[in-house]
């Protein structure tokens, strides 16, 4: 499948084969280096007066540079599946992040 180029059927296959948290747990020890922080792209995002940001990073770059700028305020990161509960964070003034994999929406300001 890969080397046909057919990517979503072999990343649906390897989900079935070795399971949704062996995935994570792999993306996570690849994409999770403590030891990187967010550059100066990173850190001119939160000086832009965004509604919402969508991301599909499995890094938290992005998010660092936010918290960081923000005086250690952490924006609420919020999961796909929240969406399902909740309001849609455009039409809020809160600034937070959201991830479909990944995705950050509302605003801290």
């Amino acid at each position: 499948m890969i080397t046909s180029n057919d990517l979503l059927p072999a990343a649906q296959e390897l989900q079935e084969r070795v399971g949704t948290p062996a995935i994570g747990e792999f993306l996570a020890s690849v994409f999770q280096d403590h030891q990187v922080v967010p550059g100066i792209s990173h850190r001119v995002l939160p000086k832009i007066s965004f509604r919402a940001i969508l991301t599909t990073n499995y890094d938290s770059l992005i998010e660092g540079a936010y918290t960081i700028e923000n005086g250690g305020r952490i924006p609420p990161v919020l999961t796909q599946e929240d969406l399902f509960f909740r309001p849609s964070p455009l039409r809020g003034s809160e600034f937070s992040f959201s991830r479909s994999t990944a995705i950050w929406i509302g605003r801290i300001r």
